[in-house]
């Protein structure tokens, strides 16, 4: 990733195609307070809130089919 995303006061994570995680920055390692090596390529999900679940699981479902860049606040 590049200098921004090591910087940003935000969470940045990066997944492929099939939902693995390829990249978090810091912040978002903090906000999920997990260390890269603890959050397995797969199991990303079981780091979020529960609060937010339903809203993540709705904007990946989305993106699998616009194929586009998303967002969750």
């Amino acid at each position: 990733m590049n200098l921004l995303a090591l910087i940003a006061p935000v969470g940045i994570l990066h997944f492929d195609h099939t939902g693995k995680l390829c990249y978090a920055n810091e912040r978002a390692l903090e906000m999920l307070v997990k260390r890269q090596e603890e959050i397995s390529p797969s199991g990303w999900l079981d780091a979020i809130d529960s609060r937010d679940l339903d809203a993540v699981i709705k904007e990946w479902e989305r993106l699998k089919i616009q194929k586009g860049p998303g967002k969750v606040e």
